[in-house]
């Protein structure tokens, strides 16, 4: 399996260390990660480091003694994390949490030394290299003002930091002592940037310190390393500098607040004869302009003006700007607000560096919102991506090749007229000329590729729009249908008809008459609606929440039903009809459904039963799936079926035709790579007839767009042809046959039988080595239960024979009347599970104990399915003993849970259940925990929170919650609650009696 980033994040704004080079590598600050790219290789993505839990706001690169590489960054949350370099890339070394304020500033020095600079003034020294070092903060050098840019001294004798601070003042520190060497005050705004020339040649230890401001100004600070207390400003230049620039421009309120202050300097060239003299500035500006600007003109005093100015700037502000020499070339980087990062290629000549010859080198674009939907389409040998974003966007972007992914250098962005977030995006079946999208407010509409045009309709859907199908017509073109999950159809014109009507007011191109399909043969709301094959062959697969599953043929009329199937329970190893969350199809007749009880199974017109089925949670656990895409492999007359979860993991599936022999659904393997939830899965059908390897691309809520490689002949036939029944599936199988039919089982009868089926199926732990830890547990109890510690020998000798003898009869009767060392915990568990207000009798109390004590007596012997037994048997689990389950696997812990939930909903203690369950990824079931128990408001907010909006759980907690606000007056939340559910007749209902 091999992973390509198709397209990364967005970089970050206003930080004044968003991105840092070293060598080849350019790493920047990208929402909740690190996108490292390739300088040498136009942009490309080596990697993207996730998985923070909030906003990277810094990143330097830091190399030790030895050569070794480290890249350092800091996040909202207040913590500071390194990534050691590693022949298998950047691996986490270490990891500081809890920092007293948010880190708004970082440095490194060439000794691997990281300074670090937060909201309170205070200033951090950390080796990193050093194992087990801690930060050290330095009191002296410390002001009431935030530090929002650093930057250390390139010489490698002298440890002196510069420090930018909110109110405008800049300080010169020695870390290495703790002292301040000089302040300045150089501005009355915050200092943006900071920035160290290398030392001057003519003048020894001279450097000149860059310091840019919100103002737009910049001063160049000279510090002599001898005399640093005499450092003076020599220059101030107009960043805002433009020939063409308006005399109000940079007074502009929106103009300062949107513009950033970013810096670099390009140091001497190396004494090999090819380069100059001269060191120069690099500088942002207005409107996202990148200036050049010669370090001789600085120092000479008077007004100095740029020497040149790099072409095809950014369109926005920049926030970042970096620079460095590879070989004969200079290369200049930086990122902005337009969402861009771009490389820009300068000559070195002989006796100059070629400012006047710099050009764009590559362009990598990022995405800024949650890419909820993606639609593939092909041009030749390049495939066209179009994606629709939450933020209300629409990106296309193409690539090239699919060996490697190679980006090309331009994305158009489309963001006008588009009214809410996308949710669905479909091209037009016979070319890239037409993309089609669909709102998450029900709006619909279709762009123009040529002109950019983009064009909505007049009518809209209640809710979100599901899908979109084209239709083949007659003459050869295609009618477009919209659906949503309220069972609503539009349909609309040819788009040449749409197109050519917007120029013309007096034509009304609404759409053909609504199409209300109902709920097609099912009692149930619609629950998803997916169309096949992008849409392009007018066919949809429909999921309810009563588990059925229709086919349907799209028509300018009503949709025809190609088969029906409703999945038998029984079947499925559950009692409840499963409620279809997900569906995908892509052949004549099979289809693939998830249930919202991680079910996966497929399902076909031509059988009546499901052709197979297998458990989500037996291989990722409890993580919900997110998404399905499924792809049919002509080659090897299989279906190839990708499963995104919550977790950011993608699984993959895969099982033969119905039409052929070995139906097995079987799980092949999974994938990491994304750092938040999968949301979509969309697979990438070859023009080849060798289907060896097969491609598909992922979005993720981590603002990120990838490309996953799939050998088949490697991973996917090996498997199917392997996957044969085993004892260890079969006891993990009916493991969780036997929790589920615990999970549905209400009578005292079942619930031992339940708990008998998992002890059948547990052994004991290390059954193997069982009589060594007989005779272990023998020495460890003779000791322990001496009779020198006042306990007679009878006790001793009945306990030896109790645990190490096999006995018949009442495992409680039979029990000795005190064992020292668990008395103490014995009467703790059997006090705890006393009801408050109520006591127990001697002889209740006497029992309690010996089923604890016996409990505890099999946990000595590993015998964890008998103690789970007796526990369940009699209502005396405890949190103690449900924790020590987990021993047992986690189908016994998840068993274990459940029970205890049940006891503890006898007890009233609602909220404690329901935290147990979520503790083993049940969130349906604490929903309707709450629900059950009317906590309806909790019900509402847990089911907001972690299940799907459509989950029909999530639907009818809810509307519960809504109706349980309607009934008790608070009618401005209802109403609220109602049009969240899109429930528009009770709206207008409540919005009546409001007035």
């Amino acid at each position: 399996m091999q992973s390509s980033v198709f397209i990364p994040p967005s970089p970050n704004w206003y930080g004044s260390q968003l991105s840092s080079v070293q060598g080849n590598e350019l790493a920047y600050c990208a929402q909740n990660a690190i996108v490292l790219l390739d300088i040498e290789g136009g942009l490309g993505i080596k990697d993207i480091i996730g998985g923070y839990s909030s906003r990277t706001t810094c990143v330097i690169h830091v190399k030790d003694d030895c050569g070794g590489l480290f890249l350092v960054t800091s996040v909202m949350g207040r913590s500071v994390h390194v990534w050691k370099w590693s022949d298998d890339g950047y691996c986490r070394h270490r990891t500081l949490t809890k920092r007293p304020a948010e880190i708004r500033a970082m440095a490194s020095d060439n000794s691997g030394m990281v300074l670090v600079g937060d909201k309170n003034g205070s200033i951090f020294v950390w080796g990193i290299v050093e194992p087990g070092s801690k930060m050290k903060r330095l009191p002296e050098c410390k002001r009431n003002d935030e530090i929002v840019s650093m930057a250390c001294c390139p010489e490698g004798t002298v440890n002196i930091v510069g420090v930018g601070y909110k109110s405008g003042c800049f300080a010169l520190c020695d870390y290495d002592r703790g002292v301040v060497l000089a302040c300045l005050d150089v501005f009355d705004s915050e200092i943006q940037c900071v920035a160290w020339s290398a030392a001057d040649s003519s003048t020894s230890g001279s450097h000149l310190i860059a310091v840019g401001s919100k103002s737009g100004l910049i001063k160049v600070v000279k510090v002599l390393l001898d005399s640093v207390e005499t450092c003076n400003v020599v220059a101030c230049l107009d960043n805002m500098y433009s020939p063409t620039k308006k005399s109000s421009e940079v007074g502009n309120t929106s103009v300062a607040n949107r513009f950033w202050a970013s810096l670099a300097w390009m140091s001497h060239p190396e004494a090999d004869g090819m380069g100059d003299t001269h060191s120069y500035l690099i500088s942002s500006s207005l409107n996202g302009r990148i200036l050049v600007w010669r370090a001789d003109d600085i120092v000479q005093g008077g007004e100095c003006i740029p020497c040149a100015k790099l072409p095809e700037s950014h369109t926005r502000a920049v926030f970042s700007v970096q620079s460095c020499r590879l070989g004969n070339q200079v290369f200049v980087t930086s990122t902005g607000l337009d969402r861009i990062c771009t490389l820009w290629n300068v000559p070195i000549g002989k006796s100059r560096i070629e400012w006047s010859q710099a050009k764009i080198a590559s362009r990598c674009v990022g995405l800024g919102g949650h890419p909820t939907s993606i639609c593939i389409t092909r041009d030749g040998d390049r495939l066209i991506g179009g994606i629709g974003c939450g933020d209300g966007t629409i990106r296309i972007g193409s690539c090239v090749s699919m060996e490697k992914v190679l980006r090309d250098d331009t994305m158009t962005l489309l963001w006008k007229g588009i009214p809410a977030p996308v949710v669905v995006v479909s091209w037009y079946p016979t070319g890239h000329e037409v993309l089609a999208f669909g709102c998450e407010d029900g709006t619909v509409g279709m762009v123009n590729m040529a002109t950019k045009k983009v064009q909505l309709g007049i009518s809209r859907h209640q809710m979100a729009v599901a899908t979109m199908v084209w239709i083949p017509q007659d003459d050869g073109m295609f009618l477009l249908q919209s659906w949503c999950t309220a069972g609503v159809i539009l349909t609309w014109p040819h788009h040449e008809e749409i197109f050519a009507a917007a120029d013309v007011a007096s034509k009304d191109y609404r759409t053909i008459e609504p199409l209300f399909i109902g709920n097609q043969d099912s009692e149930s709301p619609i629950s998803c609606i997916v169309a096949l094959h992008a849409g392009c062959d007018g066919r949809v697969v429909i999921g309810h929440t009563d588990g059925l599953i229709n086919m349907c043929q799209c028509t300018a009329g009503l949709p025809r039903i190609l088969w029906g199937y409703q999945p038998i329970p029984d079947n499925l190893g559950t009692h409840d009809v499963p409620s279809i969350i997900m569906v995908s199809a892509c052949g004549e007749s099979d289809a693939f459904a998830l249930t919202d009880d991680g079910l996966l199974f497929s399902c076909s017109g031509l059988s009546s039963e499901p052709t197979s089925v297998c458990r989500v949670a037996e291989n990722f656990g409890d993580t919900l799936p997110t998404s399905i895409s499924v792809m049919y492999i002509h080659s090897k007359l299989m279906y190839v079926v990708a499963i995104g979860l919550e977790s950011g993991i993608i699984g993959l599936y895969c099982s033969r035709s119905a039409h052929q022999d070995g139906q097995a659904l079987c799980f092949v393997d999974k994938f990491k790579g994304h750092s938040a939830p999968v949301l979509q899965c969309q697979w990438i059908h070859s023009q080849k007839k060798d289907d060896q390897i097969v491609t598909f691309m992922t979005t993720s809520q981590d603002q990120s767009v990838r490309v996953w490689r799939v050998d088949t002949e490697k991973c996917l036939v090996d498997d199917v042809a392997s996957a044969q029944s085993s004892p260890e599936a079969d006891i993990e199988n009916a493991a969780a046959a036997a929790a589920a039919e615990f999970n549905k089982s209400k009578s005292k009868a079942k619930l031992k039988d339940a708990s008998t089926s998992l002890t059948t199926l547990l052994p004991p732990l290390n059954r193997d080595s069982e009589q060594k830890m007989t005779e272990g547990m023998r020495g460890i109890l003779e000791t322990f239960l001496h009779p020198d510690n006042d306990h007679s020998s009878d006790v001793v000798e009945s306990l030896r024979n109790h645990v190490f003898e096999e006995q018949s009869g009442d495992i409680i009767s039979d029990l000795p009347l005190s064992a020292p060392g668990i008395d103490a915990y014995v009467s703790k568990c059997a006090t705890a599970l006393v009801d408050s207000g109520k006591t127990l009798t001697g002889d209740q109390l006497a029992q309690r104990r010996a089923i604890f004590r016996a409990a505890a007596l099999k946990l000595w012997q590993g015998d964890v399915g008998d103690c789970v037994k007796l526990l369940i048997e009699n209502d005396c689990l405890t949190s103690d003993f449900v924790s020590f389950a987990a021993a047992a696997g986690r189908d016994a812990w998840v068993l274990v849970v459940r029970a205890y939930v049940e006891q503890l909903e006898k007890k009233g203690d609602i909220h404690l259940g329901a935290l147990y369950l979520l503790t083993i990824g049940d969130i349906k079931q604490a929903c309707l925990l709450y629900e059950k128990h009317r906590l309806l408001r909790e019900a509402a907010t847990l089911a907001t929170t972690r299940l799907p909006s459509a989950h029909p759980v999530s639907l009818r907690v809810r509307r519960a919650y809504a109706c349980h606000l309607r009934d008790s007056g608070d009618l401005t939340r209802a109403c609220m609650l109602f049009a969240v559910l899109n429930d528009t007749k009770e709206v207008a209902s409540l919005m009546d009696k409001i007035k």
